[in-house]
């Protein structure tokens, strides 16, 4: 039997008042002077009818909206998005363990692959699997993204994680051989005259893959930042990092001419085809916006949680 208009409006409008402004049964009977009971057998008359339809998202469903989301406005290639449920805490170990299945799928013959540092990076190390005599990888070198920090935290000796991601996979190790921060400009040049930083770049200047972590500004440790740049990065408004690049909101990458941080040029990583975003546990929503408007990142990893807040302070922000 067709609804005439004057009833689908009636169950339309005590739809809305359930649905959309979150009334509860007695206090649409109230305002409508109407029984509860009257209520209820309209709310299931107007679901019948298909005014109402109810869909339940599964955390897949879920995680897919948010995957898509992420790539169609970003320009992402893809998106892994860690599911949060009771069962489930989200901490680094597990975020490691669902990006080394992602990164590993990038591990393949014949490429150039760079790694950035941080703990996570350690952590989806450990979680890559060892290839055996028969699954080994062919002509495929990795190299470091950023010299190293001699301090006795090792997420940050990036020849280290070199070794062993190279002794997993049976790639080919490519070192750098020096810190990640010098003291002046004569130092850099004198850097970049060396055979260990022309081979370095030049494997930089044809990467096909890079992983790295994003980071919240101001972080621990603190990568020398006040005497890199001075006040520009409060001025500036920084919100995150990508190895010692500093970046606002809007994914500005901040430059200083004080700066003299030994890592992969701006121009060569962003000609690198594929690059991975991590996203720690702690990493700050403002700080994954700014690392996304910068444009550089092929493939985010992250968990459900943070990425919904991303594309709400997205949305906020517009």
């Amino acid at each position: 039997m067709e609804l005439n208009r004057e009833k689908a409006m009636r169950l339309i409008k005590i739809s809305q008042m359930y649905y959309e402004k979150n009334m509860t049964q007695s206090e649409i009977a109230k305002e409508l002077s109407i029984s509860r009971p009257l209520v209820c057998r309209l709310l299931i008359e107007a679901r019948n009818k298909g005014i109402v339809t109810i869909t339940i998202n599964t955390l897949n469903e879920n995680n897919s909206l948010i995957r898509n989301q992420l790539c169609n406005i970003f320009g992402l290639k893809d998106a892994t998005i860690i599911p949060e449920d009771m069962m489930t805490k989200i901490n680094d170990e597990n975020i490691g363990i669902y990006a080394a299945k992602a990164f590993n799928e990038y591990i393949k013959d014949d490429l150039n692959i760079g790694l950035g540092w941080g703990r996570l990076i350690g952590l989806v190390i450990e979680n890559i699997s060892s290839d055996n005599d028969t699954s080994n990888i062919d002509n495929t070198s990795i190299c470091p993204l950023i010299g190293n920090i001699l301090i006795s935290n090792h997420d940050y000796n990036i020849n280290e994680k070199i070794l062993k991601l190279t002794t997993k996979k049976r790639a080919q190790p490519h070192y750098l051989y020096a810190p990640a921060f010098l003291e002046s400009e004569q130092d850099m040049n004198l850097y970049k005259e060396t055979e260990n930083f022309k081979s370095i770049n030049h494997f930089w200047n044809k990467l096909d893959v890079a992983i790295i972590v994003i980071d919240n500004y101001p972080t621990v440790p603190d990568f020398g930042s006040v005497a890199r740049y001075a006040d520009i990065l409060h001025t500036k408004n920084a919100v995150g990092n990508i190895l010692a690049y500093y970046f606002n909101i809007s994914g500005e990458i901040l430059h200083s001419e004080t700066d003299y941080a030994v890592q992969i040029p701006l121009e060569s990583l962003a000609s690198c085809k594929n690059i991975i975003g991590l996203c720690p546990n702690n990493v700050s929503e403002k700080a994954i916006l700014g690392a996304l408007n910068t444009g550089l990142f092929t493939h985010i990893i992250g968990s459900e949680k943070i990425m919904n807040s991303v594309l709400q302070l997205r949305r906020e922000c517009m």
